[in-house]
């Protein structure tokens, strides 16, 4: 995923993968690309970041 060009970072956490996204995408869209490199998901959750996290992210980056 990191070498996709619609994702900002992906961090591992607590055993789950974890991607950021700079431009949108439908997680049926991310099902099929990942598919075709060979990787099933076995739980696939599609989120937005909170308030907070968008804020922590901008500021992160800043420094």
């Amino acid at each position: 995923m990191e070498s996709h060009p619609d994702f900002a970072s992906v961090k591992e956490e607590n055993g789950f993968l974890i991607a950021y996204l700079k431009n949108p995408m439908a997680p049926s869209e991310l099902n099929k690309y990942l598919f075709e490199k060979g990787i099933a998901l076995s739980h696939l959750v599609h989120r937005k970041e909170s308030l907070e996290e968008q804020f922590l992210q901008l500021t992160k980056s800043l420094n």
